[in-house]
Protein backbone atom coordinates (compact mmCIF):
# COMPACT_ATOMS: atom_id res chain seq x y z
CA UNK A 1 0.00 0.00 0.00
CA UNK A 2 1.42 3.39 -0.98
CA UNK A 3 4.00 4.43 -3.55
CA UNK A 4 6.80 2.38 -5.06
CA UNK A 5 9.00 4.84 -6.92
CA UNK A 6 6.60 6.48 -9.38
CA UNK A 7 3.90 3.80 -9.47
CA UNK A 8 1.03 3.65 -7.01
CA UNK A 9 0.49 0.13 -5.73
CA UNK A 10 -3.03 -1.36 -5.63
CA UNK A 11 -5.04 -1.01 -2.45
CA UNK A 12 -5.42 -4.08 -0.20
CA UNK A 13 -9.13 -4.17 -1.11
CA UNK A 14 -8.19 -4.57 -4.78
CA UNK A 15 -5.70 -7.35 -4.02
CA UNK A 16 -8.28 -9.17 -1.87
CA UNK A 17 -10.85 -8.97 -4.65
CA UNK A 18 -8.45 -10.31 -7.28
CA UNK A 19 -7.27 -13.16 -5.01
CA UNK A 20 -10.94 -13.99 -4.42
CA UNK A 21 -11.53 -14.27 -8.17
CA UNK A 22 -8.50 -16.56 -8.50
CA UNK A 23 -9.70 -18.68 -5.56
CA UNK A 24 -13.11 -19.13 -7.19
CA UNK A 25 -11.47 -20.20 -10.45
CA UNK A 26 -9.23 -22.71 -8.66
CA UNK A 27 -12.16 -24.16 -6.69
CA UNK A 28 -14.10 -24.57 -9.94
CA UNK A 29 -11.07 -26.32 -11.48
CA UNK A 30 -10.80 -28.63 -8.46
CA UNK A 31 -14.52 -29.48 -8.66
CA UNK A 32 -13.94 -30.50 -12.30
CA UNK A 33 -10.89 -32.61 -11.38
CA UNK A 34 -8.40 -30.29 -13.10
CA UNK A 35 -6.59 -29.59 -9.83
CA UNK A 36 -5.98 -31.67 -6.74
CA UNK A 37 -5.48 -28.69 -4.41
CA UNK A 38 -6.51 -25.04 -4.35
CA UNK A 39 -3.23 -23.07 -4.19
CA UNK A 40 -4.86 -19.94 -2.78
CA UNK A 41 -6.71 -21.67 0.06
CA UNK A 42 -4.20 -20.56 2.72
CA UNK A 43 -3.64 -17.07 1.34
CA UNK A 44 -4.65 -14.58 4.04
CA UNK A 45 -6.64 -11.48 3.22
CA UNK A 46 -4.80 -8.19 3.53
CA UNK A 47 -6.00 -5.68 6.07
CA UNK A 48 -8.14 -3.05 4.28
CA UNK A 49 -6.59 0.38 4.07
CA UNK A 50 -8.25 3.20 5.98
CA UNK A 51 -10.76 5.10 3.88
CA UNK A 52 -9.34 8.29 2.44
CA UNK A 53 -10.96 11.55 3.44
CA UNK A 54 -12.55 13.31 0.50
CA UNK A 55 -11.14 16.83 0.13
CA UNK A 56 -13.58 19.31 -1.41
CA UNK A 57 -12.18 22.75 -2.21
CA UNK A 58 -14.08 25.97 -1.73
CA UNK A 59 -14.25 28.40 -4.65
CA UNK A 60 -11.57 30.54 -2.98
CA UNK A 61 -9.30 27.50 -2.60
CA UNK A 62 -9.83 26.66 -6.28
CA UNK A 63 -8.60 30.16 -7.14
CA UNK A 64 -5.57 29.76 -4.85
CA UNK A 65 -4.67 26.47 -6.54
CA UNK A 66 -4.99 27.79 -10.08
CA UNK A 67 -3.13 31.02 -9.33
CA UNK A 68 -0.24 29.06 -7.78
CA UNK A 69 -0.13 26.80 -10.82
CA UNK A 70 -0.07 29.73 -13.22
CA UNK A 71 2.77 31.32 -11.26
CA UNK A 72 4.82 28.11 -11.42
CA UNK A 73 3.90 27.84 -15.08
CA UNK A 74 5.81 31.04 -15.85
CA UNK A 75 9.05 29.09 -15.41
CA UNK A 76 7.99 25.55 -16.32
CA UNK A 77 5.64 24.74 -19.22
CA UNK A 78 4.54 21.50 -17.53
CA UNK A 79 2.95 23.45 -14.68
CA UNK A 80 1.20 25.74 -17.14
CA UNK A 81 -0.36 22.82 -19.02
CA UNK A 82 -1.25 20.88 -15.88
CA UNK A 83 -2.90 23.94 -14.36
CA UNK A 84 -5.14 24.11 -17.43
CA UNK A 85 -5.90 20.43 -16.85
CA UNK A 86 -6.80 21.12 -13.20
CA UNK A 87 -9.07 23.96 -14.29
CA UNK A 88 -10.67 21.69 -16.90
CA UNK A 89 -11.34 18.98 -14.30
CA UNK A 90 -12.83 21.54 -11.91
CA UNK A 91 -15.25 22.49 -14.71
CA UNK A 92 -16.00 19.06 -16.18
CA UNK A 93 -15.47 16.44 -13.46
CA UNK A 94 -13.25 14.22 -15.61
CA UNK A 95 -11.21 11.46 -14.03
CA UNK A 96 -7.41 11.78 -14.29
CA UNK A 97 -7.26 8.88 -16.77
CA UNK A 98 -9.96 10.51 -18.89
CA UNK A 99 -8.26 13.89 -19.17
CA UNK A 100 -4.82 12.37 -19.78
CA UNK A 101 -6.21 10.27 -22.64
CA UNK A 102 -8.43 12.99 -24.10
CA UNK A 103 -7.85 13.44 -27.85
CA UNK A 104 -9.17 16.02 -30.27
CA UNK A 105 -11.32 13.29 -31.78
CA UNK A 106 -13.27 13.31 -28.50
CA UNK A 107 -14.11 17.00 -28.83
CA UNK A 108 -16.84 18.62 -30.94
CA UNK A 109 -16.15 22.33 -30.60
CA UNK A 110 -19.02 23.19 -32.95
CA UNK A 111 -21.57 21.63 -30.61
CA UNK A 112 -19.55 22.25 -27.45
CA UNK A 113 -19.60 18.54 -26.61
CA UNK A 114 -17.10 16.09 -25.19
CA UNK A 115 -17.19 12.33 -25.75
CA UNK A 116 -15.54 9.99 -23.27
CA UNK A 117 -15.02 6.82 -25.28
CA UNK A 118 -12.74 3.84 -25.74
CA UNK A 119 -9.68 4.21 -27.95
CA UNK A 120 -6.66 2.05 -28.81
CA UNK A 121 -4.67 1.38 -25.65
CA UNK A 122 -7.20 2.85 -23.23
CA UNK A 123 -10.70 2.06 -21.98
CA UNK A 124 -12.73 4.38 -19.71
CA UNK A 125 -13.61 3.16 -16.24
CA UNK A 126 -17.34 3.35 -17.00
CA UNK A 127 -19.46 3.25 -20.14
CA UNK A 128 -18.96 5.80 -22.90
CA UNK A 129 -20.73 9.11 -22.28
CA UNK A 130 -21.19 12.52 -23.87
CA UNK A 131 -22.10 15.87 -22.35
CA UNK A 132 -21.93 19.60 -23.04
CA UNK A 133 -19.01 21.65 -21.77
CA UNK A 134 -19.27 24.99 -20.02
CA UNK A 135 -17.70 28.22 -21.29
CA UNK A 136 -14.54 27.84 -19.20
CA UNK A 137 -13.76 24.43 -20.72
CA UNK A 138 -14.46 25.69 -24.23
CA UNK A 139 -12.18 28.70 -23.72
CA UNK A 140 -9.38 26.37 -22.59
CA UNK A 141 -9.84 24.18 -25.66
CA UNK A 142 -9.81 27.14 -28.05
CA UNK A 143 -6.52 28.32 -26.51
CA UNK A 144 -4.77 25.01 -27.24
CA UNK A 145 -2.98 23.72 -30.34
CA UNK A 146 -5.00 21.11 -32.23
CA UNK A 147 -1.93 19.83 -34.07
CA UNK A 148 -1.18 17.33 -31.31
CA UNK A 149 -3.22 14.13 -31.02
CA UNK A 150 -3.81 14.57 -27.30
CA UNK A 151 -5.63 17.67 -26.07
CA UNK A 152 -3.22 18.07 -23.15
CA UNK A 153 0.37 16.96 -23.64
CA UNK A 154 3.97 17.78 -22.84
CA UNK A 155 5.57 20.50 -25.04
CA UNK A 156 7.03 17.72 -27.26
CA UNK A 157 3.63 16.06 -27.68
CA UNK A 158 4.11 13.26 -25.13
CA UNK A 159 0.99 12.26 -23.22
CA UNK A 160 0.70 13.00 -19.50
CA UNK A 161 0.26 10.00 -17.22
CA UNK A 162 -2.15 10.19 -14.24
CA UNK A 163 0.79 9.83 -11.83
CA UNK A 164 2.56 12.75 -13.56
CA UNK A 165 -0.54 14.86 -13.04
CA UNK A 166 -0.76 13.84 -9.39
CA UNK A 167 2.87 14.73 -8.64
CA UNK A 168 2.45 18.18 -10.16
CA UNK A 169 -0.84 18.70 -8.29
CA UNK A 170 0.93 18.00 -4.99
CA UNK A 171 3.63 20.59 -5.79
CA UNK A 172 1.09 23.21 -6.88
CA UNK A 173 -1.11 22.53 -3.84
CA UNK A 174 1.87 22.96 -1.50
CA UNK A 175 2.71 26.24 -3.21
CA UNK A 176 -0.91 27.33 -2.67
CA UNK A 177 -0.84 26.29 1.02
CA UNK A 178 -3.19 23.35 0.42
CA UNK A 179 -0.85 20.63 1.70
CA UNK A 180 -3.68 18.15 2.33
CA UNK A 181 -4.68 18.14 -1.37
CA UNK A 182 -2.88 15.13 -2.87
CA UNK A 183 -5.35 13.53 -5.31
CA UNK A 184 -6.58 14.74 -8.69
CA UNK A 185 -9.80 12.84 -7.93
CA UNK A 186 -10.57 15.42 -5.22
CA UNK A 187 -10.90 18.03 -7.99
CA UNK A 188 -13.61 15.80 -9.47
CA UNK A 189 -15.33 15.68 -6.06
CA UNK A 190 -15.02 19.46 -5.86
CA UNK A 191 -16.70 19.87 -9.26
CA UNK A 192 -19.57 17.64 -8.16
CA UNK A 193 -20.02 19.37 -4.81
CA UNK A 194 -19.86 22.95 -6.09
CA UNK A 195 -22.27 22.37 -8.97
CA UNK A 196 -24.78 20.49 -6.82
CA UNK A 197 -24.66 23.39 -4.34
CA UNK A 198 -25.55 25.62 -7.28
CA UNK A 199 -28.68 23.58 -7.90
CA UNK A 200 -27.66 21.09 -10.60
CA UNK A 201 -29.76 17.95 -10.10
CA UNK A 202 -28.23 14.57 -9.28
CA UNK A 203 -29.39 13.01 -12.56
CA UNK A 204 -27.52 15.57 -14.62
CA UNK A 205 -24.44 15.20 -12.44
CA UNK A 206 -24.58 11.40 -12.86
CA UNK A 207 -24.61 11.80 -16.65
CA UNK A 208 -21.61 14.16 -16.60
CA UNK A 209 -19.61 12.11 -14.07
CA UNK A 210 -20.42 8.74 -15.63
CA UNK A 211 -22.19 7.35 -12.56
CA UNK A 212 -24.91 4.72 -12.92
Amino acid sequence: NGNHKNKRLPLPQTVNFEVGVLRSAFIWAQDHNWLTVVPTRKVKRLKPAAKRTIRVLSEDECSLLLNAGRELGRKDERFKICTLMFQFVLNSGLRSGEICNLTWGDIDLGKGQIHIQEKPGWTPKTNARSFYLNETCLEILVSLDENDNYVFSYPMGKRFQPDDLRRILIKVAQEAGLDELTRVHDLRHTFSALWQMRGVDRGTMATILGHE
